[in-house]
């Protein structure tokens, strides 16, 4: 039981840090969110024709490099309004 303790407790930790998110933590997950919705935009266009591959490519690529600039921007821990104008 002894040994047991010390995992109980660094997994109910685990638990307990998502809680704790910083405000520029919440901005990163809704561009995630952003993001997600506008891939999926993309794939019903190509699906219903209205994009062909080659516009697919150019914008998956497009999404590629803006998530690389938010995260170079966000490497230092903190991910600003400054950042967000910056990448978008």
């Amino acid at each position: 039981m002894t040994k047991l303790m010390p995992l109980i407790i660094i997994a109910l930790a685990g638990f307990a840090v998502p809680a704790a998110a910083s405000p520029s933590d919440r901005r990163f997950d809704a561009t995630d969110a952003r993001d997600a919705r506008q891939e999926q935009r993309i794939a019903n266009g190509v699906a219903q024709g209205t994009i062909n591959p080659r516009e697919a490519a150019w914008l998956d690529a497009r999404n590629a490099h803006l998530d690389n600039v938010q995260n170079r921007l966000a490497s230092d821990g903190r991910y600003s309004r400054r950042d967000r104008a910056n990448v978008a």
